[in-house]
């Protein structure tokens, strides 16, 4: 029996995977992953689910362009004309 290995806290694979992918240490990816949680759970109800939207969220994160705010583009819809208003 490995005792090191029984002595670690057991990480969560997509963690450790996402860290392995964008190159950084895993308690960055794990801060990160916390913060995504915490928000997703305030308020929520079913929080069965929250911990894969959470490396959802990360990952959309993490393509969006450096200093960027804006969320993604939505699909164009053509503008709706204005009725005027009759007094």
């Amino acid at each position: 029996m490995d005792t090191e290995r029984s002595r670690q806290p057991r990480r969560n694979p997509a963690i450790e995977l996402l860290a392995q992918e964008w190159q950084v240490s895993i308690e960055q990816v794990e801060e990160l992953y916390g913060i995504e949680l915490a928000k997703l759970e305030f308020g929520a109800r079913i929080k069965g689910f929250l911990p894969i939207f959470a490396i959802r969220k990360m990952q959309e994160t993490r393509h969006q362009p450096a200093g960027s705010n804006v969320a993604p583009p939505i699909a164009h819809r053509p503008p709706v004309a204005a009725k005027p208003v009759h007094a």
